[in-house]
């Protein structure tokens, strides 16, 4: 191998990739790139077994080869290197020399083999970004809870349709999908391989999309992006989704730095409570010790004073992850209070979000 190439194309490819590397692994390898130098370009791969991930940055090939290199280590190189041509080349007794520094090179052949590259059908990858953007937050932290863990996509009458939730709280959001179609039950994609599809459909206007063999792959013109699908059957949400019999509109950004506010003395996600009244909002919190609250005004009257209890961050993070100027609230009251999931939802109706009440 012995190339050139610009420090500016190369270390945003390099950061990409260091963002699959394991944390921690039992498999060496894992934590190399594998480089390939030929047709122009170098096209960098790094995998955990779960993800597999390569793209191609133009550069002058002088010499084509492949070399598996420590990961993180040339990225800290090229992120310090002071010219912005760099170059890379083989040297004596298996390293890969980088400007003035040289790298022990690993066997390639133990790198994991590349999923094989398919023709697939095409999706705006600005619409898939929204729509992972607008969900992920409610997917379970716990990889013991399974398929709770991962984002659940399946397609209905020409709508991708992404779920995640963890068992308190659920995120719902559509997209339009002409051409798009996944098996009736859908897939479950692991919520780190759901993170790096999301930053690979930004700012993309199309990505091809394919299924096969438990793999879902994203690819664009330079980069790929395999991930390995989560196994099991996701529960069926919409047997959970409430028909509200009262619902009030109030500004987002007002409700959400209300929200924020009210959660400042919240320890443990102590509760909030929201209190709708005859075209007032109020958001109080109290404590042992503190205690706040806070007036909108709104177009609303109540059919009977009714208090939710609600945890603030699970708020705060589903209109934060809507759009427009005003958010929905629905509820079923029953007896001053709310025991159903409340249901916010944004412009268009495109994000749903429930979320369980706490009863005070």
């Amino acid at each position: 191998m012995d190339i050139q190439i610009q420090r500016k194309d190369l270390l945003p490819a390099l950061m990409r990739a260091q963002s699959v590397l394991p944390g921690s692994t039992t498999l060496p390898i894992l934590t190399n790139y594998w480089l390939t130098a030929e047709d122009g370009s170098l096209e960098i791969s790094a995998s955990d077994l779960e993800i597999f991930y390569t793209e191609k940055v133009p550069a002058n090939i002088f010499e084509m080869g492949i070399a598996a290199v420590p990961g993180k280590k040339l990225t800290e190189i090229v992120k310090g290197a002071g010219e912005e041509t760099i170059t890379i080349k083989d040297g004596k007794d298996g390293r890969l020399l980088i400007s003035v520094f040289e790298l022990k090179k690993q066997p390639p052949e133990d790198f994991p083999e590349k999923p094989l590259s398919e023709i697939g059908a095409p999706v705006n990858g600005e619409s898939l970004s929204s729509l992972l953007a607008s969900t992920i937050y409610a997917a379970s932290k716990e990889n013991s809870l399974g398929a709770l863990s991962g984002i659940y996509l399946h397609t209905e009458e020409g709508l991708l349709i992404a779920v995640c939730t963890d068992g308190y709280r659920l995120a719902m959001a559509k997209a339009s999908a002409e051409g798009f179609e996944l098996s009736p039950d859908g897939i479950i994609i692991p919520q780190k391989g759901a993170k790096e599809l999301l930053k690979l459909a930004e700012n993309t206007e199309k990505l091809n999309l394919t299924i096969s063999e438990k793999l879902f792959t994203a690819k664009t013109e330079k980069k790929s992006l395999s991930i390995r699908l989560m196994e099991g059957h996701y529960p069926d949400y919409k047997r959970v989704l409430p028909e509200p019999t009262e619902t009030m509109l109030v500004n987002r950004k007002e409700l959400l730095g209300a929200v924020r506010r009210a959660s400042i003395f919240s320890i443990n996600s102590q509760p909030i409570t929201i209190r709708p009244r005859d075209n007032i909002l109020q958001i109080a919190f109290t404590g042992e010790t503190e205690k706040s609250n806070e007036e909108l005004p709104i177009s609303f009257k109540p059919v009977e004073p009714v208090e939710i209890g609600t945890n603030p961050y699970y708020v705060s993070e589903a209109l934060a992850a809507l759009t427009g100027e005003i958010a929905s609230i629905g509820f079923i009251p029953d007896g001053g209070t709310v025991r159903k999931p409340i249901v916010i939802t944004g412009a268009g109706n495109n994000v749903t979000n429930l979320i369980m009440p706490t009863i005070l």
